[in-house]
C-alpha cells in the first residue's frame, strides 16, 4: 500500500467536490431508489429536498429527518437535511444517506464525528454517483468544512473545551485537533488528516454492507481491493473504483481525460489543472491538500519518515531511519530517535540528520545552557574521521573525536548544539590566555560557517551575508572575517557576544551550544543557504600553542569553477575558511 493511501485521501468524496460524476458499483442501485436521489440534480439538489428524494434526506412531512436539533443551528437548507435539523446524527448527515458526510452541518457544528461533519470518507452508497450530496464545491461545503479551525495549544489540557471534538493537542502545529493517532478516536474510527473517520469493521467481505469488500489486513470495509470488486470497465485504484480507459472517449463525458499509463480517467494531469484550493493527488483526482508542505509522518510501510510534498497533495517516498533508531513523535516532532543513545550526553533523541541536506526549523524554546536537552527533536548528524569530507593531519594521525551535531533555524537565526566525545580536552585559554583569541583554533574547538542566501562571491571577508564563528571547549569564542589577502586563510578575529554561545565540559568530552543571528537578510522557509563545520582536535602533549592542534575534520568540501580564493597557509589545499563557495548548499525546511 502506498503512503498516500494511508493518510485517507478518499476519491469518491473528492470527485463530488469537483462536481464530476464518476460511475459506481453497488452504490448506484441504492441511490436509484431511496438513498440520495434518482439523479445528480435531485441528489445534491437545491431547496428543501437536499439529501435525498425519500424520507432519508427529507421531503414533505419528513423533511425534519436531516438530523436532531443538536446537529443544528449552523446547518443551512442546502447542507444535507433541512433547516435547523441539518447535520445531526440522523439521515442526511451520515455516510449511508444522501448528504455528504463531511459537509453536512456547515462550518459550525459539523466537526463532531457523529454529526455530519465526521470525515472526508464517503462511499458510493447513497447516490447515483460520487457527486451525490453536492453538485459542486460550494454545495454543502467543501471537504474542509465540518469543523471550526482548532484553537492554539501546548498540551491537550488546552483543548478540553475546544469545539467539534477537537480535544487533542497536535504539538507539531500547536493546534487542537480531533486526533493525532487512531487511539484518540476510539473503536471503529481511523485518524485521517487529524479527523476521526468511522469505518465498518470486517473479517471477510460478507461482513461489509452495500457490496463493499473487506481489507483483511486492516480489518475494515473498503470500496474495493481488486478490480473484480468494481463494476465492469472500472479499476480498483487506492481501494476506490475508478473509470477504466484506453482513450479519452471513455472519459470526456465525465469531464476527465484518459491516463493511458495507468488506464484510468483523471481529473488532472500536466495539462488539465485543478481549480483554486484543490491539488492533483497522485492518482489524478482534484482534492483538498492532505498535508502542509514540510510536514512529516512516520511511514507504516518501512518505519521511516515521509515528508509532505510541496503542493500538499500527498506524502512522498519515506526515508528509512538509520540503524538502531525508530521513527516516532517525541518532544513535539516526528523524527528517527536512537533506541539506545546516540553517543552523547543526550540519549534517545532524534538521529539521521544531515545539515548539508536540510536544516529543520527549531520548535520549542531554546535555553542557552550547553545542555542540549531542548535539541532532542532536532535530528543529529554524527561527525568524525569516518565521514569527514577532508582530514588534515598535523602530527600524522587522524583526530579521534566524535561529535553529534544538531542544527536548526529560526526566523531570527541559527541554533546549534555540538556534543563532542574527547578523552583529553585542551584549550588555548588555559595554556596562554594572551593567545586565547588569536590562536583559538589551535585548541579543541568547533568552527561553524553559515550564509543567509545562496549568492556568494567566494570572499568571506567581504560577503556580508556570511558568518564564520570558532567556539572552543572553554574560553572566549570569536567571529572570523577572513581577509582573503594573498590567498591565505587568516582573518580578523572579533570576540563573539557571550549571549550567543554556551560551553560545558562533560564526562565524555565537551558540549557547545550556539544561538547566532542571521548574517544579512534573514531567509524564509524553503530558502537555500550555505553551511559547513570544522572540528579542531588538540594534542594531548604539546610544548607551545602552535603545537597544540593535532588535526582538523572538515564536514563538507565543495568544488568551485576556477581557482578558489583560499588554499590555506600550510599546504592544506582547498579549505572552507576563506572561500564560502566551498560550503554546502542546503534548504531550511518548515
Amino acid at each position: 500500500m502506498r503512503l498516500y493511501d494511508h493518510v485517507g485521501v478518499n476519491f469518491g468524496l473528492l470527485a463530488g467536490i469537483s462536481g464530476l460524476v464518476l460511475t459506481c458499483n453497488q452504490g448506484c442501485a441504492n441511490g436509484n431508489t431511496k438513498q440520495g436521489g434518482t439523479d445528480t440534480t435531485i441528489a445534491g439538489g437545491t431547496g428543501p429536498d437536499q439529501g435525498g428524494v425519500s424520507s432519508n434526506g427529507g421531503t414533505g412531512a419528513n423533511s425534519g429527518q436531516g438530523g436532531s436539533p443538536n446537529g443544528g443551528a449552523s446547518g443551512a437548507i442546502n447542507t444535507g437535511g433541512t433547516n435547523s435539523n441539518a447535520g445531526g446524527p440522523g439521515v442526511g448527515g451520515n455516510v449511508a444517506t444522501g448528504g455528504q458526510a463531511n459537509t453536512t452541518g456547515g462550518a459550525g457544528d459539523g466537526g463532531n464525528p457523529a454529526t455530519g461533519g465526521q470525515s472526508v470518507v464517503i462511499d458510493n452508497t447513497g447516490g447515483l454517483s460520487s457527486a451525490t450530496g453536492g453538485s459542486n464545491n460550494s454545495t454543502g461545503g467543501v471537504a474542509a468544512t465540518g469543523g471550526a479551525p482548532g484553537i492554539s495549544c501546548t498540551t491537550s489540557l488546552n483543548c478540553v473545551s475546544a469545539p467539534n471534538n477537537q480535544t487533542i493537542c497536535d504539538t507539531s502545529s500547536g493546534s487542537c485537533v480531533q486526533c493525532v493517532n487512531p487511539a484518540d478516536c476510539g473503536t471503529d474510527f481511523d485518524c485521517i488528516s487529524k479527523k476521526c473517520v468511522s469505518y465498518d469493521p470486517c473479517t471477510t467481505s460478507a461482513d461489509c454492507p452495500n457490496g463493499k469488500a473487506c481489507d483483511t489486513a486492516k480489518g475494515r470495509c473498503v470500496a474495493c481491493t481488486v478490480d473484480g470488486d468494481c463494476a465492469t470497465g472500472q479499476k480498483c485504484v487506492s481501494q476506490t473504483c475508478r473509470i477504466g480507459c484506453s482513450s479519452d472517449n471513455a472519459c470526456t463525458s465525465s469531464g476527465m481525460l484518459c491516463n493511458t499509463t495507468s488506464g484510468i480517467c483523471v481529473q488532472c494531469n500536466g495539462v488539465l489543472k485543478c481549480t483554486t484550493g484543490l491539488v492533483c493527488d497522485p492518482t489524478g483526482l482534484c482534492a483538498p491538500p492532505v498535508c502542509n508542505a514540510g510536514d512529516k509522518i512516520c511511514s507504516p510501510d518501512n518505519g521511516g519518515i515521509a515528508y509532505c510534498l510541496s503542493d500538499g497533495s500527498a506524502y512522498g517516498t519515506p526515508l528509512p531511519c538509520p540503524a538502531n533508531s525508530t521513527c516516532k513523535a517525541s518532544a513535539g516532532a516526528v523524527a528517527c530517535y536512537g533506541d539506545g543513545g546516540d553517543g552523547g550526553i543526550v540519549d534517545n533523541c532524534a538521529v539521521g540528520g544531515n545539515p548539508c541536506q536540510q536544516i529543520p526549523k527549531f520548535t520549542g524554546t531554546q535555553i542557552l545552557d550547553g545542555l542540549g536537552d531542548d535539541f532532542c527533536s532536532v535530528p543529529g548528524a554524527q561527525f568524525s574521521a569516518k565521514n569527514a569530507a577532508k582530514i588534515i593531519q598535523y602530527h600524522g594521525v587522524n583526530p579521534l573525536e566524535v561529535a553529534m551535531v544538531r542544527v536548526a533555524w529560526t526566523t531570527t537565526g541559527l541554533s546549534a548544539f555540538f556534543d563532542v566525545q574527547d578523552d583529553s580536552v585542551q584549550v588555548v585559554s588555559t595554556f596562554d590566555a594572551a593567545q586565547a583569541i588569536s590562536k583559538i583554533y589551535q585548541g579543541d574547538s568547533i568552527e561553524l560557517m553559515i550564509s543567509s542566501s545562496n549568492t556568494l562571491s567566494g570572499l568571506t571577508g567581504t560577503d556580508a551575508n556570511t558568518l564564520h564563528v570558532t567556539v572552543p571547549a572553554a574560553g572566549p569564542a570569536v567571529s572570523v572575517k577572513t581577509s582573503n589577502s594573498g590567498g591565505a586563510s587568516q582573518g580578523a578575529y572579533t570576540a563573539l557576544p557571550a549571549n550567543q554561545y554556551s560551553q560545558r565540559l562533560t564526562s565524555t568530552g565537551y558540549a557547545i551550544e550556539l544561538r547566532l543571528p542571521w548574517p544579512g537578510t534573514a531567509p524564509a522557509a524553503g530558502a537555500t543557504v550555505r553551511f559547513d563545520i570544522v572540528l579542531n582536535s588538540a594534542d594531548k602533549t604539546f610544548t607551545s600553542v602552535d603545537d597544540m592542534r593535532d588535526g582538523q575534520l572538515i564536514y563538507y568540501l565543495g568544488t568551485v569553477t576556477g581557482t578558489t580564493t583560499c588554499q590555506g597557509t600550510g599546504g592544506d589545499g582547498n579549505v572552507p575558511f576563506c572561500d564560502d563557495r566551498i560550503w554546502c548548499s542546503t534548504n531550511i525546511s518548515q
